[in-house]
């Protein structure tokens, strides 16, 4: 092992709700790790889940990486089916990922078969747009949902969590539904345990390492020691159609064109049949839905109430398709001016919208009628008169020419943002990593 790069999970203990692993790696690699180990809580204990199981959060987050750099994956037990499904989704990343090395493979010292014979349906909810309409495809089979929480981009991730519980324990509880969390500060902000920016760098042509590649695997691995007493099938929203023509990879869609699962636990790729704008027409058959949509990392965490920050493209994106389907944005979330699409307008014309995948917003295009209406919703937003406009512009050629952040600016930014200590810490490691 010491010839050839490695990554091995090297220890894993439970105590009650708290899972922890630690792995080891090659020197070559240590410049892709913060640190060492993960640190996961549940809300049930899983102390009597086996090893083979316990194993799969750290694979299914370790294996891309080790698939980039050609390393050997080494882990003591893991569950069968999750190593055969490994091997097959191998090949669809090799075409994703051009950059990818050929070699590196999975050792497994004991592989397990899991057999659980459970019949629950359950799905991942975040209260994102996909999750909603993933949850009205499958209320009637009264679904478990699962929540994730995630430090997104806040050091101090206490209050913001809390919010995202109540708001989904509320949904939950309207709906009769059991709902469980997942909790984890390895997978973003300042305690991250991968460099996703330096991996991105070496082995992405386009996007960034969570959403184009790891996002779908570490979630799905998260869940898995949750699955095991009542779980037999666990769905994850799509975010793209069957038939989306998109140019970046996604971290989730290998789903659609290859089957996994862990033990007898199937997953499914939900809604693929539906594209963004699709979703959001069933949103509008569901009102009630709509106050609980939160499709912003950057919600507002000040407020007593999580507001999306309506300011980043996904947010102005999302407010633009609510409009067209004549549905209040106001009434989802958002804190949206009168004025909202003129000035989304002026910021297309001068090419200062940072758009992530164009194809998104060509779909808001194809989903524009001849005929807008007339009513409440059109004429306040003055919606008419924008969507005539832009159903002729040219998304094709839209060029971005916003300048990137000086130095000092983006330093500005995270020192209001984040704090000092927080801002410091993030420099130090950035440091050791070049």
């Amino acid at each position: 092992m010491s010839d050839t790069l490695f990554i091995k999970i090297s220890d894993i203990t439970v105590s009650d709700c708290q899972l922890k692993i630690k792995f080891d790696f090659s020197k070559e690699l240590s410049k892709y790790f913060f640190k060492n180990s993960f640190e996961i809580f549940y809300d049930q204990n899983i102390e009597n889940v086996d090893e083979s199981i316990l194993s799969i959060p750290a694979v299914l987050a370790l294996v891309p990486i080790a698939w980039a750099c050609g390393a050997e994956l080494f882990v003591d037990k893991l569950d069968e089916s999750c190593f055969r499904s490994l091997k097959n989704l191998r090949k669809v990343y090799s075409n994703y990922f051009p950059k990818f090395s050929s070699s590196g493979d999975i050792h497994v010292q004991k592989i397990i078969s899991n057999r659980f014979n459970n019949n629950r349906n359950s799905l991942l909810f975040s209260g994102g747009l996909d999750s909603v309409i993933s949850y009205v495809r499958n209320k009637d089979k009264n679904p478990i949902l699962i929540t994730v929480l995630r430090p997104e981009e806040f050091p101090e991730n206490f209050e913001f969590h809390n919010k995202i519980k109540n708001l989904h324990k509320k949904f939950a509880e309207e709906e009769e539904k059991e709902i469980h969390f997942i909790e984890s500060k390895d997978w973003s902000g300042d305690n991250n345990t991968i460099n996703d920016g330096l991996l991105r760098e070496n082995f992405l042509t386009a996007g960034n390492w969570w959403p184009q590649v790891s996002h779908g695997l570490v979630l799905l691995g998260l869940c898995a020691p949750l699955t095991v007493e009542k779980i037999g099938n666990i769905a994850l929203a799509s975010s793209y159609s069957h038939n989306f023509d998109y140019s970046i990879p996604h971290g989730s869609h290998w789903l659609a064109e290859n089957d996994f699962s862990w033990g007898d636990i199937h997953v499914s790729y939900d809604t693929p049949d539906l594209t963004r704008q699709d979703k959001i027409r069933v949103l509008k058959k569901y009102p009630k839905y709509q106050q609980y949509l939160r499709v912003c990392v950057s919600a507002n965490v000040l407020g007593t109430e999580l507001k999306n920050c309506g300011n980043c493209e996904k947010c102005m994106r999302t407010i633009t398709g609510l409009i067209l389907e004549e549905i209040n944005p106001n009434k989802c979330n958002f804190d949206v001016k009168n004025d909202f699409l003129n000035e989304l307008k002026k910021l297309l014309l001068r090419g200062n919208l940072s758009i992530g995948n164009i194809n998104l917003w060509h779909d808001i295009q194809n989903h524009i009628p001849n005929v807008i209406n007339d009513n409440e919703i059109t004429r306040r937003f003055n919606s008419k008169q924008f969507f005539e406009w832009f159903s002729d512009f040219n998304l094709s050629e839209y060029k971005l020419i916003m300048h990137k952040p000086s130095k000092q600016k983006k330093l500005l930014r995270s020192l209001r943002k984040n704090g000092i200590v927080w801002t410091c810490k993030n420099i130090i490691r950035q440091l050791k990593t070049k």
